[in-house]
């Protein structure tokens, strides 16, 4: 089974944006790309970009995924709406149709989601007791073709796309609520400098006074950056940097001075690149200076406490520019949490970096299409059903592997008595033929003490070579002879055995040593031993060969322990 990573992608009409929530160093990577301004070549041109995505995953070593997508289109719109209403329900509502009416697409289909972020503190002036609550919600509209085409782009690698939100909503939406957040009777000004829009929100005493988007962004500087740059006293030379360098300048060395080196090793100073520049941060200034006077006119500019954040706080000379402008000490604060700091701010900074922290917290309007969510309802489901048959598999194969053991177990125990029983016949049909086995050598012994002139007892040594045996050696055939009867030495007698017990070693040399031992025989000793199965059984069989003391006619044998 495949592992399914988190992956978040940021797209922008420059960039790709890719990070793995909680992977550390290397965790993170942005391409550059080249995206169309124009709608419907937008669309057409997301889709391709497939073979981009899929290589920068396999360099972050991500094969199947779950795709949390931030996205910036030309038909996206965003917006915080804030209206009275009676419940959450009825200001999210009112929002959703507000968006949606305010996005001119024509006959086009749109995809719109809102979400209530929060509601202004109660007043308790007293003039305004019973009015009804004041509700604040971002809403997020674009058309349905351009969501089912990023929906398109991310089925093209075979992943799940399980949010598709507009990373300006996730600004919104989190700028707002800090704002609401604030309590202090002293108004808060946040300045959100993004990519390619900014956000003003100004809370107080847990109200939003001022919320106010700004079209300006730290992209629109890079790109004046980029226009040629002519050079010389007549203009006849021009240098002209890429958007790379352009926003490494921005970020390394912040707004230059009239006399910065702006390129190492090149002609160009900061007094060639600031007529370029200086028209993009006056509209901002125009604007953001409107805003405040007219939100809050009843506050002087050095009442208010001000906040510089998002891509622009890591540009140097902003934050003193806002503040010589506006008159508020605006102090740039590019991550609240400096644990959560982007390692690269040139590519990851601020909006794109807190989106990945905070994504399960903040909650932003989704923009997945009705087909996409259809297909993500439809798969977990199949999901569920197939994890519930695969469930009720294991169930009754578990059932079924315990009943087979059951009749095995069952089965064995049979074998097994079935082999006991054998084992008992032949240990009788062994026991039958030793009994044989004496009385043919008790005859032979008779017939031997009538013809020697030596006398051995026979009987004697079968009868010692019987009782000193363990019942664990079962006796199953006796040789007897005698050497030269004219040196009158004794008489031999090998024993063959089988060894039944657990333990055959230690069995086989008990016997050796009582028989050695035993005053009857004048020498024993231990013939091959071979490991053997008898009848299912494991056995040992062996020989012992003896010598018996030898008597002269008319003297007896050697008293035994039996005979004693």
């Amino acid at each position: 089974m495949r592992r399914t990573s988190p992956l978040f992608i940021n797209l922008t009409d420059k960039t790709i944006e890719f990070a793995v929530p909680g992977g550390g160093a290397g965790s993170a990577l942005s391409v550059q790309v080249d995206l169309p301004d124009e709608a419907n070549a937008w669309i057409g041109s997301v889709p391709e970009l497939a073979p981009v995505i899929m290589e920068a995953a396999q360099s972050l070593g991500i094969e199947h995924a779950c795709v949390s997508l931030a996205y910036d289109s030309p038909s996206l719109t965003t917006q915080l709406v804030s209206q009275a209403a009676g419940s959450e329900g009825q200001a999210a509502t009112a929002a959703r149709l507000a968006s949606a009416s305010g996005a001119h697409y024509g006959t086009s289909p749109s995809v719109t989601d809102a979400c209530v972020i929060g509601i202004d503190a109660a007043d308790h002036t007293g003039t305004n007791e019973n009015a009804p609550n004041k509700y604040h919600v971002v809403a997020a509209t674009d058309r349905q073709a351009a969501c089912e085409a990023l929906v398109s782009l991310i089925e093209r690698c075979g992943w799940t796309l399980q949010q598709l939100i507009s990373l300006d909503s996730f600004v919104v939406s989190r700028e707002a609520r800090t704002s609401l957040a604030h309590h202090s009777p002293a108004p808060l000004a946040r300045l959100y400098l993004g990519r390619r829009h900014s956000v003003l929100s100004v809370g107080c005493a847990g109200r939003l006074r001022l919320f106010r988007r700004i079209g300006f962004g730290i992209d629109l500087l890079a790109e004046a950056l980029c226009k040629p740059i002519p050079l010389g006293h007549d203009g006849q030379r021009e240098a002209q940097l890429e958007w790379a360098q352009a926003l490494d300048l921005l970020y390394t060395q912040g707004l230059p001075s009239r006399d910065t080196e702006v390129c190492q090793g090149t002609e160009v100073k900061g007094y060639h690149v600031l007529p370029l520049i200086q028209p993009v941060l006056q509209r901002l200034l125009v604007e953001l200076k409107q805003s405040l006077r007219f939100g809050l006119n009843e506050f002087e500019p050095s009442d208010i406490q001000g906040v510089l954040t998002g891509p622009g706080a890591y540009v140097d000379g902003v934050a003193g520019l806002l503040s010589e402008s506006t008159g508020i000490d605006f102090q740039a604060s590019p991550s609240e949490d400096e644990s959560r700091e982007p390692e690269n701010p040139a590519w990851n900074a601020y909006s794109f970096g807190q989106f990945v922290s905070d994504a399960d917290d903040t909650e932003t309007p989704n923009l997945l299409p009705p087909s996409a969510i259809s297909r993500v309802t439809a798969r977990r489901i199949r999901y569920g059903l197939a994890a519930g048959c695969a469930a009720a598999v294991i169930l009754i194969g578990a059932d079924t592997f315990r009943l087979n053991h059951a009749i095995a177990s069952a089965r064995v125990q049979l074998e097994q008595a079935v082999q006991s029983n054998e084992n008992l016949t032949a240990m009788d049909d062994l026991r039958q033929q030793v009994i044989e086995n004496n009385g043919r050598l008790q005859a032979l012994n008779n017939q031997m003490a009538e013809t020697y002139l030596f006398r051995v007892d026979w009987a004697a040594g079968i009868k010692e070579l019987t009782r000193l045996a363990p019942p664990e050696i079962k006796l199953i055939q006796i040789d007897a002879g005698a050497d030269d009867a004219e040196k009158a030495e004794a008489g031999y007698m090998t024993v063959h055995a089988y060894s039944l017990g657990p333990s055959d070693d230690e069995v086989i040399q008990q016997y050796i040593t009582r028989l050695s031992d035993s005053a009857l025989f004048a020498s024993v000793r231990i013939g091959p031993v071979q490991k053997v199965n008898l009848d299912g059984t494991s056995a040992r069989r062996f020989s012992v060969e003896t010598r018996l003391s030898a008597v002269d006619r008319g003297e007896t044998a050697p008293a035994t322990d039996s005979d004693q």
